[in-house]
């Protein structure tokens, strides 16, 4: 059985990029544009890392960020010449940034992509680039349910990979043993 959960994007980066373009359609000095590229590429390469992060897989929207970051590319510019054409731009990125956070990305939850195995690879993993792991933070990098994620926990344990540090609830830690 496979469960379902929808994640929404943060809207405020957005939205701040969304501002900054609109002005841009006005007459500035050149240090705004400058300004400007460094937000809208900011944003566009956040949304690409969050999205990635939620889905663990890279799809449409994260090229279409890709490609904004890259167009807006503070430090090797890409001059598109005319100003007309550059609104045109920021006029389409605008309508892109506003379709972009008012959708919710799907995201599997139960396992039925991922096996134990899998998950417990990505366990390992991350325990050993981080040190520790909550049971919360298995969720997340996974997209398990709670159940999921404390069977996984406790069959690393049993089998002597990881060590639970703290007895009860949100102050539970799972380490690599030594």
């Amino acid at each position: 059985m496979q469960n379902s959960s929808n994640k929404s994007l943060s809207k405020w980066p957005a939205v701040i990029a969304i501002v900054f373009l609109l002005l841009a359609l006005l007459e500035w000095p050149y240090s705004f544009y400058t300004l400007l590229k460094w937000v809208v590429t900011g944003v566009a390469v956040y949304y690409a890392y969050t999205i990635y992060e939620t889905l663990q897989k890279t799809n449409g929207w994260f090229w279409a960020l890709a490609v904004v970051a890259v167009l807006n590319n503070p430090i090797a510019p890409i001059h598109l010449g005319d100003k007309g054409l550059r609104n045109i731009i920021d006029v389409v990125i605008v309508v892109f940034f506003i379709v972009l956070i008012s959708i919710k990305f799907q995201t599997s939850e139960g396992g039925s992509e991922m096996s134990q195995g899998e998950r417990l690879e990505i366990v390992k993993k991350y325990l050993k680039e981080n040190e520790e792991m909550t049971n919360r933070e298995h969720r997340k990098i996974t997209g398990v349910s709670d159940a999921t994620a404390t069977r996984d926990l406790d069959e690393l344990e049993k089998s002597g990979v990881v060590e639970q540090v703290g007895t009860t609830g949100k102050y539970v830690k799972y380490r690599l043993k030594s």
